[in-house]
């Protein structure tokens, strides 16, 4: 897997804009305000094409995995922005992370790069990998993000569904009349006719209703001659001990 050199790459990335905006923070010290740059996403992938000849690793990987790294950190650097408009101080720009906390790549388009074929997930620059189907993919795949978590790699596709996809649509013949559902705190569910649904109780709750014999087990240990009491609810007493009725 590619994840030791989109690590890295991200990290060079990141030094890069923490690098660039020192540089543009120092100049408005000197008071120049004209032709400050600040770096892009678009400038972040001319640069990655020269670190790719300094790297073997890196160019074993797929281009398009390598622009997603470059996406990453400059959406990082979009939130931060954002916070700084609505005035949140919680939010930082990406910083560097150790390489225990970079656990995935993305495939962003899926196609001749990323796809799945024959219950087999197919990676450009790795190879092929079975899958163990958790849900079917509905819709139109986009993106594949392979993602390693809990001792085990995961495959995370995302896809555009339409209506029909995700919702059993009804037909035109259908007998069936329409229906109207409402929430509400004295009831939880209220239907179009009127008919109220209250949330089912739990057996203890159903079987027990007084509450001073809903403790499961009530004892009292009286020495010096007086005998001791314990009582158990209906189908939870041990061996030999009578119930409480």
């Amino acid at each position: 897997m590619h994840i030791g050199a989109c690590w890295r790459l991200r990290n060079i990335l990141v030094a890069d804009r923490i690098e660039n905006r020192e540089s543009n923070k120092l100049l408005k010290q000197q008071g120049v305000t004209e032709d400050l740059h600040y770096l892009s996403q678009s400038d972040q992938y001319t640069a990655i094409h020269e670190y790719v000849h300094r790297d073997t690793a890196l160019s074993k990987v797929h281009s398009q995995v390598r622009q997603n790294v470059a996406v990453r950190v400059d959406e990082g650097y979009q939130r931060f922005f954002e916070a700084l408009k609505e005035g949140r101080t919680n939010v930082h720009p990406p910083k560097f992370i150790e390489r225990k906390k970079y656990r995935s790549i993305t495939y962003p388009q899926y196609g001749p790069a990323a796809k799945i074929k024959n219950g087999k997930l197919h990676l450009s620059g790795l190879r092929e990998f079975r899958l163990f189907d958790y849900r079917k993919v509905k819709g139109k795949p986009k993106t594949v993000t392979v993602k390693f978590k809990q001792g085990r790699w995961h495959s995370i596709i995302t896809a555009e569904a339409q209506e029909k996809d995700v919702l059993d649509l009804i037909r035109p013949d259908d007998p069936r009349q329409d229906a109207g559902f409402d929430t509400g705190l004295t009831a939880l569910v209220t239907d179009s006719e009127g008919n109220e649904y209250d949330p089912p109780k739990a057996w203890y709750m159903t079987t027990v209703p007084d509450s001073a014999v809903r403790r499961r087990r009530c004892h009292g240990s009286l020495r010096q001659g007086r005998s001791s009491m314990r009582y158990w609810l209906p189908g939870r007493k041990p061996k030999g001990v009578e119930s409480l009725r």
